[in-house]
């Protein structure tokens, strides 16, 4: 609204400009009067002349009835309501020019043609609606702005928040679907803590962490969703116009990982517990907009994809994971950017179709272990054979990966499962897909 006032002025300026330097342009020739000056000079003056005598007798041709006025006065309020409609304070003031000058105009030839144009009437008219429209407009515009501030300044970067006030239409309210990709984080072990931990620290500790999560989800590009409990949950690709938003969650994730790392150092010389976070990631298309009561709303996102990203999150504890993706969200993911394996393939329902779910455990620039990179190597070699039904060598690739981390449930679960295959055959629509309890 203030870039259309400030382009307004600008065209208003600009033209008063050209018109003073025409104007001395003509006085350095030695007279500001145009050939056609005087054509329409003699022309008013012939008006007058003839016209004077009807004038002091208002005696006219024609005298414009009160019908004709209004249907004059409706088809303006249309024309400005019209106008108003687009909510745009440029259009208003585009009409209120055509259509003032269409007045005059109009007066005009109606004097030349000794007819009676209620002018002031239908003038003092249109000015009043104008003036009406664009105080309306103005404070419609300004409670629209004031609702998307209060509804985004905290959760989104100013740079989005900027662009949402100079265009709102961009936001639909009432809920669109749309493609983007969404994110949960939880707090490892949170209800054992409140138990061992006073809950005013606990308190401390959460608002430290969410706080260092939320500014790299805003410096992502990402739209802080709603906090719940020790649960976050954002999303990427909702405010922002952005084919990468996939790859922004999980660039933010691994962000967040590394920053925990500091403020777990930070707790441990202050003599605090430290808290651990797990990730689950998906990308997809979900309804987006305002949620919730009459007047109380939340702009949120519902359907699967959001589902399916919170289970992947509690999945991560079945795997002993703390990053886990989607196979949608791994496919928009740049290769060789991150440090990723083929975790298992999942089906979130026995009806559904399976899906691959993948693990982050890094960058190309994260440094990785001797340790880390044979286990690695060594499951995906054993989870390949897996899944062409050699189980022999499937078996002794995940026996060698449980040799580098004797711990680790994700091997664990894959030969439990061989041996329940091996033991009770392969079904025959096999696609080495399960249905975890988590899920």
């Amino acid at each position: 609204m203030l870039r259309s006032r400030k382009l307004i002025f600008i065209i208003f300026l600009t033209s008063t400009g050209l018109l003073t330097v025409v104007m001395v342009f003509w006085e350095i020739r030695g007279t500001i009067w145009t050939p056609w000056d005087y054509p329409a000079l003699v022309i008013l003056h012939r008006a007058i002349v003839e016209n004077q005598a009807h004038l002091l007798e208002q005696q006219f041709t024609r005298v414009w009835s009160s019908k004709a006025a209004f249907g004059v006065l409706v088809l303006i309020s249309l024309v400005l309501a019209s106008a108003a409609i687009l909510k745009r304070v440029w259009v208003l003031y585009v009409a209120g020019a055509m259509l003032a000058g269409s007045l005059v105009v109009v007066a005009w030839l109606e004097f030349m043609r000794f007819s009676l144009f209620p002018i002031v009437c239908l003038g003092g008219s249109f000015l009043f609606m104008f003036c009406a429209l664009l105080a309306g407009i103005s404070i419609a515009a300004a409670k629209e702005q004031r609702f998307i501030r209060i509804l985004f300044m905290k959760r989104a970067s100013e740079h989005d928040v900027a662009k949402l006030l100079a265009a709102p239409e961009r936001l639909h309210l009432e809920g669109e679907e749309k493609n983007l990709t969404v994110m949960f984080a939880d707090v490892v072990g949170f209800t054992a803590l409140t138990e061992q931990v006073p809950l005013r620290i606990l308190k401390g500790l959460l608002n430290d962490l969410f706080t260092e999560m939320t500014d790299i989800v805003i410096a992502e590009g990402g739209l802080v969703d709603k906090f719940m409990g020790d649960m976050f949950m954002a999303e990427y690709g909702a405010l922002r116009p952005a084919p990468d938003h996939a790859e922004r969650a999980v660039c933010a994730a691994l962000k967040m990982q590394r920053r925990l790392l500091d403020l777990q150092q930070q707790w441990t010389r202050q003599g605090l517990p430290s808290l651990q976070c797990r990730f689950g990631i998906n990308t997809g298309t979900a309804l987006l907009g305002n949620m919730g009561a009459r007047e109380i709303v939340d702009y949120t996102v519902l359907g699967e994809t959001v589902n399916f990203a919170a289970r992947l999150e509690r999945l991560n504890k079945t795997y002993g994971t703390s990053l886990l993706i989607s196979e949608s969200t791994h496919t928009q993911l740049s290769p060789q950017l991150f440090r990723t394996r083929l975790l298992d393939r999942v089906k979130p329902r026995r009806d559904a179709t399976a899906i691959n779910i993948y693990e982050v455990y890094g960058d190309l620039a994260t440094y990785r272990s001797k340790r880390d990179a044979a286990y690695y190597q060594t499951y995906e070699a054993a989870f390949a054979a897996y899944l062409e039904q050699d189980f022999s060598c499937a078996r002794t690739k995940f026996s060698q990966a449980l040799a580098c981390y004797p711990n680790d449930p994700a091997s664990k679960i894959l030969l439990e499962r061989i041996a329940t295959l091996v033991a009770n055959g392969v079904p025959e629509k096999w696609d080495g897909a399960v249905t975890p309890a988590s899920l």
